[in-house]
């Protein structure tokens, strides 16, 4: 009944994070590959658009079924998008929290944090409400990236940068956790060749996206201002404070918690991730930590069932 539940809130967060948001993009625009950089350097959702809004039988089917709660065939399709990377996200943050220690008393608790994270990072926001067409995939496939990390699979690390990359260039933060958690572990040459592979990889989507746009890749800005008023003004506090969901304070008060050293590497391997957002990003758009979410519900997981599980076993000596 849980995950039943769970599949249910996956499909609603995926259709509401299109219909309580506003599209920061030219939708047209960017099926057309006409939206400015950097938006329309993640061209993955591109031709996925423009299909959308040519195809007469989709059309069809949205005239049918979903013209008077959606708002068009392109953000129909960003929903089925979104509804399929969020119910392929379950089984991926399941895995991934099955790769850490100790094991987990159930199966749910993880992927219920996942959603709640993204709920808040996604969907329930007074500011900064932007929805973007790849959002909910780039989450999936960061994931999915992950997983491959903890598991070892190179060629599953190296199918989500070749995927990844045109989808939004975060991916490239997988990189330095791939080289992290092998080399800790003494394992040097393929730390080294599969880091290498897929930096390469990352670079040579760059250079062929920028060579399709017929464009250069637009310099990053550095909303230094907008960040500091979001520290200054009380009034942004309740968004900067919902970042991963409200669970970034309580994480860090329960960090001792976290007892499995592969866990406590990938987070500092995650240091480039979180200190390249901080600098470029707008602090109350807490969307720009989006792709971290599952790794934020398996870390409280873990966190909350510590703490639980002294409960748990002198509940169970009482009986």
């Amino acid at each position: 009944m849980v995950w039943l539940l769970l599949i249910v809130m996956s499909i609603q967060i995926g259709r509401a994070a299109v219909s309580q948001n506003v599209s920061y993009i030219d939708l047209k625009k960017y099926a057309n590959l006409e939206e400015n950089p950097p938006f329309q350097n993640r061209i993955l959702m591109a031709p996925v658009l423009h299909a959308a809004a040519s195809s007469r039988a989709f059309g069809r089917v949205y005239d049918a079924f979903f013209r008077k709660t959606v708002a068009s065939p392109m953000d129909l399709a960003i929903s089925l998008v979104n509804c399929a990377s969020l119910l392929l996200l379950l089984p991926a943050t399941l895995s991934l929290r099955r790769a850490f220690g100790p094991p987990s008393h159930s199966t749910w608790l993880a992927p219920l944090l996942t959603m709640i994270v993204l709920s808040f990072t996604y969907v329930v926001r007074y500011e900064q409400d932007f929805m973007m067409p790849y959002d909910m995939l780039s989450v999936f496939l960061y994931t999915l990236g992950l997983l491959a990390i903890v598991n070892r699979s190179g060629w599953l690390f190296l199918l989500v940068m070749a995927v990844g990359t045109p989808n939004r260039e975060t991916v490239l933060f997988l990189v330095p956790v791939w080289l992290w958690l092998e080399w800790r572990e003494g394992r040097m040459f393929s730390a080294l060749a599969y880091g290498f592979l897929g930096g390469a990889i990352w670079v040579a989507w760059r250079v062929e996206i920028s060579h399709i746009l017929r464009s250069a890749m637009a310099p990053y800005d550095f909303p230094w201002k907008q960040n500091f008023s979001s520290v200054i003004f009380p009034v942004h506090w309740p968004q900067l404070l919902s970042v991963f969901g409200f669970l970034a304070i309580p994480m860090w008060l329960l960090r001792d918690n976290v007892r499995d050293p592969r866990l406590r590497a990938m987070w500092v391997a995650t240091l480039p991730f979180l200190l390249s957002a901080l600098v470029v990003g707008v602090w109350r758009e807490t969307r720009i930590f989006g792709e971290l979410s599952a790794l934020v519900g398996i870390t409280f997981a873990i966190q909350l069932e510590e703490i639980l599980a002294p409960s748990a076993h002198a509940g169970a000596e009482c009986r």
